[in-house]
Order: C-alpha cells, then sequence, then structure tokens
C-alpha cells in the first residue's frame, strides 16, 4: 500500500514506545495517515495482544494516541472490575464492528459502503475535512481506484461530500448518513450500547 505513511506492524503495535505522546510515533506536524478498524479514539495496539502477531494497523488521518505499559494495563483490568467490564465491553464491539463490515463488503453496493466509511471516519476526527487519499480509499473498501472515483463522484454529484485530491469534504452529513446502508447505524448504535458507562 504505497498511500499509507505509516504501518504499526505486528511487533511494533505491542510495544508501549510505539505508543508515543504524538500521533503514533510520528511527530503531530508530520503527516500521518487511521487504522482500517477506524481506532485512533477507541484502539490501541496492546489492548489486543490475544491476536499477538496476525493484525497490523494502518495509521490514515492525523490524530492523538495515549499509551499504557501492557503490564499497568493487567493491573488496572486485576484491581478494577469496571475498567475490565469496559475492555471487553470495547473488544466485543470491534468484533461486533468486523464482522459487520464482512457482511456489509458482501451485500451492500459500493456507494453505500463508502458512505459507510466516510461517516465512520468523520466520527473520528475533529471537523469536517477527512484526509483521505484514493488509494488508502480503495485499499479500505476492497474495490480499486476507478471505483472509488465512481462512488465518491455519486456522493459529490449529489451534494453530499466534496472529493479532491487527497481530501473529503463532509458538505452534508444527514444526507451522507441517508446514503450510507444501514449497517453504519448498527455499527455506532451496538457500540453505543456495549460501551455506555452508567454501569
Amino acid at each position: 500500500m504505497t498511500e499509507v505513511d505509516l504501518v504499526i506492524g505486528n511487533a511494533d503495535k505491542m510495544k508501549a514506545e510505539t505508543y508515543q505522546p504524538m500521533a503514533f510515533g510520528v511527530p503531530l506536524n508530520d503527516k500521518v495517515q487511521v487504522n482500517d478498524i477506524m481506532a485512533v479514539r477507541e484502539q490501541a495496539g496492546h489492548l489486543i495482544e490475544g491476536l499477538d502477531g496476525r493484525t497490523r494497523a494502518f495509521v490514515q488521518v492525523p490524530g492523538h494516541a495515549y499509551r499504557m505499559a501492557g503490564a499497568d494495563l493487567a493491573t488496572a483490568l486485576r484491581e478494577s472490575p469496571r475498567i475490565e467490564r469496559l475492555v471487553h465491553r470495547y473488544i466485543l464491539a470491534l468484533f461486533d464492528q468486523a464482522a459487520q463490515h464482512a457482511a456489509c463488503n458482501r451485500l451492500h453496493a459500493l456507494e453505500e459502503r463508502c458512505a459507510r466509511w466516510l461517516l465512520m471516519t468523520h466520527d473520528r476526527v475533529d471537523g469536517d475535512v477527512l484526509p483521505l487519499k484514493q488509494q488508502f480509499l480503495a485499499e479500505m473498501l476492497g474495490v480499486h481506484r476507478p471505483a472509488v472515483t465512481i462512488a465518491a463522484g455519486a456522493l459529490q454529484k449529489a451534494g453530499v461530500i466534496r472529493y479532491t485530491r487527497g481530501k473529503v469534504t463532509v458538505l452534508d452529513r444527514a444526507a451522507l448518513e441517508e446514503a450510507s446502508c444501514e449497517c453504519y447505524g448498527i455499527i455506532a448504535r451496538r457500540a453505543a450500547e456495549l460501551l455506555d458507562q452508567s454501569d
């Protein structure tokens, strides 16, 4: 994937030092690319240690990350049933999301999937501008670049987004939600249910 500026490899994502007080080890002023499981705000590699060596994260948009040594997390989980419940719920939400993505990719039209993916990215950035390259969006949707041009072009023609080289601007969030398949709402509702911290 030549468009990705930083790939956190299997070994790197399990090390606390990978997560520096910057955006995934890259100074915040440098260009950084979010990941294929939509994660800067809700995921860190050390939370999925059980997948040891089987995953990798793609940083796609600028953001901040916090780090915690695995031993400290293990201690927090032992000492706080509430933190343990929250982490378990997060992991369940992550797997629910992955399962929904798999079904969505098989059953729904590309334009709907593109809208869903843009909504999920929009949820995780500040503002309406999404720094996304066409090749990366194609990789995330499992299609070739010309297909992204067609799907994004349809959304742009409808006045929902503005799509220029390396950048998508959300112009009408409500219309983007309308253009998306039901998977966006299912994923968002399920995550909200699971991650509700009121208990």
